[in-house]
């Protein structure tokens, strides 16, 4: 794997981050051949769904329990699940790295997938980012909050996070 130092020290507790989505994408399909499981970047619709847990939305003023951010981040990623998980227990969706997504980058959802499934098939190398980061203030994130970079550029605030597909019975 292309792995890039961020510039700051990091355990391996912390998130992986200064990826390229193409970097992302060989870690998945290495995780798959090496482990004979299916390994993969998770669809826009999928993210939100993991994201939208809470019966209650995310306000400001909860960021410091839930987030690593700008203001309270010291420009750093930190290890993972130090702050408080979603109602799915599934932690970090919002701060410490933002999340590559399978899908390619549209403006807006017309014409989206209506299935769940990755908005895929245009020759555009404009990947999609969701949940801020370690660098972001918080008027720069929030569950609806969306991003983009080449799939070939590595950013210091971007990660990913993997999703395994199991075949029904």
């Amino acid at each position: 794997m292309n792995w890039r130092n961020p510039g700051f020290d990091q355990t391996e507790d912390d998130p992986v981050t200064c990826i390229s989505w193409n970097d992302a994408m060989a870690f998945c399909e290495w995780l798959s051949r090496r482990t004979g499981r299916n390994f993969r970047l998770p669809s826009e619709a999928e993210w939100e769904y993991a994201c939208f847990s809470d019966t209650a939305p995310i306000d400001k003023n909860s960021y410091p329990e839930i987030a690593w951010y700008y203001e309270n981040s010291s420009m750093k990623t930190h290890p993972v699940a130090q702050k408080r998980g979603n109602a799915r227990g599934i932690y970090d969706m919002l701060g410490n790295v933002s999340e590559w997504i399978m899908d390619i980058w549209h403006a807006d959802y017309s014409d989206a997938p209506a299935d769940g499934s990755s908005w895929l098939g245009d020759p555009v190398t404009a990947r999609v980012c969701r949940g801020g980061s370690f660098e972001r203030e918080t008027q720069e994130m929030s569950m609806r909050g969306r991003d983009w970079y080449d799939q070939s550029e590595s950013v210091a605030g971007v990660g990913f996070r993997i999703v395994e597909t199991v075949e029904p019975d």
